[in-house]
């Protein structure tokens, strides 16, 4: 083998070997200087250990890490919950100290305008509603299945919602709201008497099922008879509102209505004279018998053209 080769390799082996020295140095100094950190903090801190000598024994201290190491996963989402009530805290702040002198006035003005009677009213309708409420909650459930068909209509209307808000803009003041608020508190005694009403609606229509259910189909049996009654009396409510036509436009003037009531109020049935033959003849000549029995004569033709329609079918 060449011989300058074997020098190359044997120095190469050489610097290999005094760097793995300088290594293993490096890695004791830094075991020493952290041996020596280690025991200074333990002396700093036996001051403090020192108080609770003979408190504690090495079983307490190891389950006391114990349940700390498991429970590591809930103290560090109590940290971030708490954490983020803090960053709360200091967002609702500055809200605070503009509504809180607001509240103080709202509950000051309440003072001697709601008792405790009216509250305790209040729950115990609340209480004795509890049929009705539940009630309420299945149409609430309803309600939020009928949500999830609305939301494509709620899209398109939310940029118009936002729009109308955006206008009304500094025209709603705080002092507006917490005056319907007010309202709404000392409303309470009118409150109470809707849910009682609430409760005896809903009383009632239990009671008035049973009875709909059983009337429920000879409504529909009388709706149903009366149509085929109407579809089978078809020609004559035809003619009854040819007739009825025919009424509405016969008119009277004013002039025409006073003289036949003056007419009417001239009939006495208690002096009827009577007509013999020759006067019932005598009375045809006269011009006020004649159109009446031009008009007699009139609806005989008409009566009698109906009879020969229906005859001929």
């Amino acid at each position: 083998m060449n011989e300058a080769l074997i020098l190359e390799k044997l120095d190469n082996l050489s610097s290999e070997i005094q760097s793995l020295k300088s290594e293993v140095q490096a890695l004791k100094d830094t075991k020493q200087a952290h041996a020596s950190s280690a025991q200074t903090d333990q002396t700093a801190s036996v001051p403090i250990l020192a108080e609770f000598a003979g408190t504690y024994n090495e079983k307490d201290f190891n389950l006391l890490v114990e349940n700390l190491l498991l429970s590591v996963n809930d103290i560090n989402s109590m940290l971030f919950k708490l954490k983020a009530g803090n960053e709360l805290v200091k967002d609702i702040e500055p809200i605070a100290h503009q509504v809180y002198p607001h509240v103080i006035k709202f509950f000051a003005e309440l003072e001697g305008q709601l008792t405790l009677d009216d509250v305790v009213a209040l729950i115990r309708n609340l209480l004795t509603a509890v049929p009705a409420l539940n009630e309420s909650v299945g149409y609430l459930k309803s309600g939020i299945e009928l949500k999830d068909e609305l939301i494509p209509v709620a899209q398109i209307l939310y940029p118009k919602v936002i729009k109308y808000f955006n206008e009304l803009d500094g025209q709603v003041t705080l002092d507006d709201v917490m005056s319907l608020v007010q309202n709404l508190l000392t409303a309470v005694p009118a409150l109470n008497e809707s849910i009682g009403f609430l409760k005896s609606g809903m009383e009632l229509k239990d009671e008035l099922i049973p009875i709909a259910q059983i009337l429920y189909p000879k409504v529909i049996k009388l709706f149903h008879e009366l149509q085929l009654a109407i579809e089978r009396s078809s020609g004559l409510v035809k003619v009854a509102g040819t007739a009825a036509n025919s009424a509405m436009n016969f008119s009277l003037t004013d002039t025409q209505a006073t003289e036949i009531s003056k007419i009417i109020e001239g009939l006495d049935f208690n002096n009827i004279k009577p007509v013999s033959p020759i006067g019932a003849v005598k009375m045809l000549m006269d011009s006020d018998v004649q159109k009446s029995l031009g008009a007699a004569f009139m609806m005989l033709q008409a009566v009698g053209a109906c009879v020969q329609v229906i005859q001929s079918k």
